[in-house]
């Protein structure tokens, strides 16, 4: 049974934003850096989810907004970092709103580097041997 068959009307054409030809709605000059970051932005999220056509609309509505805040901590850390001041609570409040959006999105920290213990395996020994704590 398909949708049609059953009363649901069927799209063929879908929106401009819906598809990934406009990040927007609504009409928006493209010669703004913000603007152009914004763009980088939500091409490099949506290829390391494969493709914005294999993203549901809350995944790419959810890339969108951390995009966004993204870009605006970048405003807020350029001005502090030109001298100007800037309000210690608006740069908390941007980073508990870009954790809240990473973890709506899953975007994927960094591994960190590990230092620990470096284990040796003994073929035919049975459980490894564990040798000198050594930084690696």
């Amino acid at each position: 049974m398909t949708q049609a068959s059953v009363g649901v009307s069927v799209r063929k054409h879908r929106s401009a934003v819906t598809n990934g030809r406009k990040p927007f709605l609504t009409r928006t000059t493209r010669k703004t850096p913000e603007y152009r970051r914004l763009a980088d932005l939500l091409a490099q999220l949506f290829k390391d989810r494969g493709g914005i056509e294999n993203l549901s609309i809350e995944a790419q509505s959810s890339c969108r907004v951390y995009a966004g805040l993204c870009v605006q901590q970048e405003i807020i850390l350029g001005k502090l970092a030109a001298g100007e001041s800037v309000d210690s609570s608006d740069l908390a409040r941007m980073a508990y709103a870009l954790e809240r959006a990473r973890r709506a999105i899953e975007v994927p920290k960094r591994p960190t580097a590990r230092k620990g213990r470096v284990v040796a395996i003994i073929p035919g020994a049975g459980a490894p041997i564990t040798g000198k704590e050594t930084a690696l």
